[in-house]
């Protein structure tokens, strides 16, 4: 029987000159809190800031990731994005 996988996306950004970093973050992470999700370190070095996000339960979804799509294009700390697809994490590694 396999392993049961744990679905997650990758998030990149970068800060807009100015941006509150720490504000930012802190709002990100009420972010994935309030959907049960939650991140990791993807290796990046700065100046991007890079995340994997997954489900504390280990099955994020779409709409999870839509979510977070919507909220970054909200958000004007944010100079510039990116989104990757949902993938099983294990296997993406």
């Amino acid at each position: 029987m396999a392993a049961c996988p744990i679905l997650g996306f990758a998030v990149q950004l970068e800060l807009a000159p100015g941006a509150n970093a720490d504000a930012l973050w802190r709002a990100f992470i009420a972010l994935l809190e309030g959907r049960g999700l939650q991140y990791g370190d993807s290796g990046e070095s700065p100046p991007t800031l890079s995340w994997l996000v997954s489900s504390e339960a280990g099955q994020a979804t779409e709409l999870d990731r839509e979510a977070v799509v919507d909220w970054l294009k909200a958000r004007a700390e944010i100079a510039d994005f990116g989104v990757g697809p949902l993938v099983d994490l294990e296997r993406s590694t």
